[in-house]
């Protein structure tokens, strides 16, 4: 399974902007950075996971530049960096098989959001009880 990070160019680095799993989506969003004229250069980096070596390779599948020449430190094709997974084998699922897919941030932590609340609520009351129980006594 790959992953598609939207990179732009920004202080003289590559930031990442947004991270897809549809290839399509991600050049799309690209082109729509890109016409928006707010980043000197933009690209996609496609993501897999190598489960044989244990590593991360990435590589360059889309890019654009509003620049008629690139600035002195614009790198546009880094080698990539493999990088080991840090979480145990048992804990990588491979492309297809299954299991539990990846959840957006925004949408993971809903029912921990709903605890919080429900305790805020839960003091409040609390507060307006002792309120009434202070009110009885002057």
């Amino acid at each position: 399974m790959a992953s598609y990070e939207l990179q732009t160019f920004v202080n003289e680095h590559w930031e990442v902007a947004s991270v897809a799993d549809d290839r399509a989506d991600a050049i799309a969003d690209a082109k729509r950075v890109c016409a928006s004229g707010r980043y000197l250069a933009v690209r996609v980096v496609e993501e897999r996971f190598d489960f044989a070596s244990e590593t991360f390779v990435t590589k360059t599948i889309y890019r654009s530049s509003q620049a008629r020449e690139a600035p002195v430190n614009f790198v546009e094709d880094a080698a990539p960096t493999p990088r080991r997974d840090t979480r145990p084998i048992d804990r990588i699922r491979a492309p297809g098989a299954p299991g539990r897919a990846r959840v957006p941030a925004s949408q993971g932590n809903w029912f921990v959001r709903g605890f919080a609340l429900a305790g805020v609520l839960l003091v409040g009351v609390a507060a307006l009880a002792a309120l009434q129980w202070l009110k009885t006594l002057v």
